[in-house]
């Protein structure tokens, strides 16, 4: 009985404290996560922009095929920025994509092609940043990101919006769409939790 109540405990307890861990901005339905894998207080920090709800129930847009480009306010002291598959340029981007304009780097990809992704698709894009001197911990992340699809005229709602936040994950997520990831991986964090908590109680008799 005591291990069963532990196990309640300590699964709110989970639930509650990744909850709390993330700000997200969610825009026409899709959320958008901005998270970093080594620390905000350095001056060299890997990032990922995870990207959920794609052509879900929520999405008001829908037939997305992926990202093209996509861009960040500047931190203080921005050097360079690296994504795989990206070219960095300066400025910020519009309908047509980066456009060198205003106070943001820009991630230039190669526009995806159809079909659409699955709904609920889920896509993370790795990237780094580093400054030429100081930290992250005050940079408040504005996010522009150019969507390609099947809507007429590829007129998708260029998201230009602060995301609120950066959540702190343990290690990067392999990029690339992602189709139902989230109950498996809360699945499996259960089951590891269970199986030390029985650890701990057999160690204790």
């Amino acid at each position: 009985m005591k291990l069963k109540v532990v196990l309640v405990l300590a699964s709110a307890a989970f639930l509650m404290s990744g909850a709390a861990a993330n700000a997200v901005l969610v825009s026409q339905g899709v959320t958008y996560d901005l998270q970093v894998t080594s620390g905000l207080n350095t001056s060299t920090a890997n990032f990922n922009l995870r990207i959920s709800g794609i052509n879900g129930a929520a999405d008001t847009e829908k037939g997305r095929y992926g990202v093209d480009d996509f861009a960040f306010s500047l931190p203080s002291n921005f050097s360079s920025a690296i994504a795989a598959g990206f070219i960095t340029q300066s400025g910020g981007l519009d309908a047509n994509g980066c456009n060198g304009s205003g106070a943001f780097f820009c991630f230039n990809g190669t526009a995806p092609s159809g079909p659409a992704l699955a709904a609920d698709s889920v896509i993370n894009i790795p990237f780094s940043i580093t400054l030429s001197s100081g930290n992250f911990l005050s940079w408040d992340a504005h996010l522009k990101i150019d969507w390609e699809g099947s809507r007429r005229n590829n007129n998708y709602n260029n998201v230009s919006q602060s995301v609120g936040g950066i959540s702190r994950i343990e290690a990067a997520p392999v990029p690339g769409p992602i189709v139902g990831a989230g109950l498996p991986g809360l699945a499996f964090a259960g089951a590891g939790l269970i199986a030390w908590l029985r650890r701990r109680r057999a160690k204790a008799a």
